[in-house]
């Protein structure tokens, strides 16, 4: 019988056949190391300890990735607490939790990357996505609104919506976040994409049966399914707006000061 899992882009149970031919990339998200371990980080540990065991089992070549958060709000908090710095903090519960894998038996990742070797990296990313039009930060008080302009299927976006948001509120502490998509036809005289619609709202309406939802702009009734799935192609933005995000500036102090 062949292995078949559930794909969150399409809703449904696939045959699972690797993207490369010449192995399995597993991406794990690991802990963020302020604390010590509890057992849903033991659950977590164990379910894709298993799934990488079973792969190298039949035969899969497995590059097994798991990251460390080491720097965020809670962190910095517990250093300020016990009067360390919070390298210190992060060194110390990443001991910890590898006494408690050992402990369950649970292989090594190969490669165990840490979040403050790549945040340069990140940036990178997240500038990319900018400048290609397919992703837009705004940063206005205490909102971060994300502009997602590239289709996705419902199920999926529903999930990436949940993820931002509590990554966001989570790294950054007071901020609320809302993931947005574009509009498809022009709004008054203005172009397609000026008025966004918060994703959520957007998926709690058409649970509702409701078909359609009215512009913000325009107030012109649009179809739900056509603003989830068939957003446009947005533009890339002038660069004087690229200098402006304020996440990205406060990003790249964050990197500044890791590594000073």
């Amino acid at each position: 019988m062949s292995l078949r899992v559930f794909n969150t882009l399409t809703g449904q149970k696939e045959p699972f056949e690797p993207l490369q031919k010449d192995g399995v990339r597993m991406y794990v998200c690991g802990v963020t190391v302020y604390d010590l371990c509890h057992i849903g980080h033991a659950r977590s540990a164990i379910v894709f300890d298993t799934i990488y065991r079973y792969l190298k089992y039949k035969g899969y070549p497995v590059t097994y990735v798991r990251n460390f958060t080491d720097i965020d709000d809670k962190i910095i908090k517990r250093a300020n607490e016990e009067g360390i710095g919070w390298q210190e903090v992060t060194a110390k519960y990443i001991a910890a939790f590898y006494e408690d894998m050992d402990r369950l038996n649970i292989a090594r990742p190969e490669i165990e990357p840490k979040a403050t070797e790549h945040i340069g990296d990140m940036l990178e990313l997240i500038q990319c996505l900018i400048d290609n039009g397919m992703a837009l930060l705004e940063h206005k008080g205490n909102d971060v609104h994300i502009t997602v302009r590239a289709p996705y299927p419902e199920g999926f976006l529903h999930r990436l919506t949940g993820d931002v948001k509590y990554l966001v509120e989570s790294f950054w502490e007071g901020l609320r976040c809302n993931v947005m998509v574009p509009c498809i036809h022009p709004c008054g005289k203005n172009a397609p994409g000026t008025g966004l619609y918060e994703v959520g709202k957007l998926i709690d309406s058409k649970r509702q049966n409701y078909p359609k939802y009215p512009c913000p702009v325009c107030s012109e009734w649009q179809p739900i399914d056509s603003l989830l799935r068939n957003a446009p192609t947005a533009q890339p933005l002038p660069a004087y707006v690229l200098d402006n995000r304020e996440i990205l500036v406060e990003m790249r102090e964050l990197r500044r000061q890791i590594d000073d």
